[in-house]
């Protein structure tokens, strides 16, 4: 029994380097520096290794040699490449059936968006889909949303607020549903909205209000 049997056509496998957190790196075994390069090489292998052809690669980051996996999936999974920077955006135009963005305004996202068409123009494939990780904490009291925000962002990312707020949806759903808006009209066909609070079963029964607004 396989995922691919399970939930056929539905399998996405999101793929990134990390980054943040040094020593899960360390503890791995696994040099910081060689993160990205070492992801490169993985994607160069996925397909073949998930849909059980021979994989015979080695290289000093990486050694796979195998007839075949089995059980197989029957198809390749879309695959989501995430990240912020250059090296990222060029992984997702090379592997990437998605680029999932984080922490842009609506500019800065249609600009990347156009440079990965660009790019996948260039190498010859279709161009990726875009995707958007995008905090939330739907609240009426905006002082609240921003003391939750910031509660979540310094456990998760070790991060303070006001380091990624302009990028952060906070307050009523009137204030956030526009703010999804934007980033629609700039291009971005999904989102991930993630809720930046304690309680986030409750925050995702506000977004039902946030939904109705964006879809007028």
């Amino acid at each position: 029994m396989t995922i691919g049997s399970l939930a056929p056509g539905r399998l996405r496998l999101g793929v990134g380097v990390g980054g943040e957190f040094p020593e899960e790196f360390e503890a791995a075994g696994v040099d910081l520096k060689t993160r990205g390069r070492r992801l490169d090489e993985m994607l160069e292998i996925l397909n073949p290794l998930l849909m059980g052809k021979p994989v015979s690669y080695h290289s000093p980051l990486l050694s796979v040699e195998t007839s075949g996996l089995l059980p197989a999936l029957p198809e390749a999974p879309r695959l989501a490449v995430g990240g912020r920077s250059d090296a990222a955006l060029t992984r997702a135009a090379r592997y990437g059936d998605q680029w999932m963005g984080m922490w842009y305004d609506p500019d800065a996202m249609l600009q990347r968006s156009r440079r990965l068409q660009e790019m996948t123009k260039e190498l010859g494939r279709p161009a990726p889909s875009v995707g958007m990780v995008l905090g939330i904490n739907i609240n009426d009291d905006i002082n609240q949303a921003r003391d939750e925000a910031a509660g979540s962002l310094q456990g998760q990312y070790r991060l303070p607020l006001r380091v990624v707020e302009k990028w952060t949806a906070l307050g009523p759903a009137e204030e956030v549903a526009p703010m999804i808006i934007s980033y629609r009209e700039a291009g971005v066909d999904e989102f991930v909205l993630a809720p930046a609070a304690p309680n986030q079963l409750e925050q995702y029964k506000r977004l039902e209000k946030v939904r109705r607004l964006v879809e007028g």
